[in-house]
């Protein structure tokens, strides 16, 4: 044990500092207070931690439902851009009604698919073409625009000699991952259209 030998002989039998040899606590309440301290880092390192990984999550489930809703957001775009108060909204407005123009398309294509499901449950082969016609306006769209971004982004970084297949690739996964989740071909529909499914499902006799 390191101890200065100035120091009385009680003070032999005391605890060094871990962060200076050359000094002593003098008793054990410092030491305590050093490991209170160090556990109430521990903790807040922790509780930051836990609040990083929650905004990351709820970021990335935010990024995923819009990349769903491409194509409602998308048309909801391309038919709002064209008006000259919609241009001179403030942004929080014009995301507003992008997201209630998404919404209301995807009211149309869960009511299709609410006439789509009962026809193919009473044996009617004309489901085939609303399910075409959903399929193309869920999984098209995100589809095409994952192939454009990823083309893009493998030309301009030069990081493979055939491009067109890795990015054709790459839009064909995402439709499938659109379809999947979205199921257009099944009865699962999220809560939030499930009145618009049931009323297309009334729909057919």
């Amino acid at each position: 044990m390191w101890y200065n030998r100035n120091v009385s002989n009680h003070n032999k039998y005391m605890i060094p500092n871990p962060t200076r040899p050359d000094y002593y606590w003098e008793n054990q309440y410092y030491l305590d207070e050093e490991k209170a301290e160090r556990e109430a880092r521990e903790k807040a390192n922790k509780s930051t931690a836990k609040h990083t990984t929650q905004w990351l999550t709820l970021l990335l489930k935010l990024l995923f439902g819009a990349f769903l809703w491409t194509s409602g957001l998308l048309i909801a775009y391309f038919i709002l851009k064209g008006s000259n108060s919609f241009v001179q909204l403030p942004i929080w407005q014009k995301v507003a009604l992008l997201i209630g123009g998404a919404y209301l398309f995807n009211c149309v294509i869960f009511f299709l698919k609410g006439i789509m499901v009962a026809l193919k449950l009473s044996g009617r082969k004309s489901w085939l073409l609303l399910w075409i016609i959903n399929s193309c306006l869920i999984c098209l769209p995100p589809a095409i625009l994952v192939y454009l971004i990823v083309e893009n982004l493998l030309i301009s970084t030069k990081a493979t000699d055939n491009p067109g297949a890795w990015s054709f690739s790459a839009g064909v996964l995402s439709a499938f991952i659109v379809y999947s989740k979205m199921g257009l071909n099944t009865s699962r529909t999220p809560k939030i259209f499930h009145w618009i499914f049931r009323m297309g499902c009334r729909i057919v006799r």
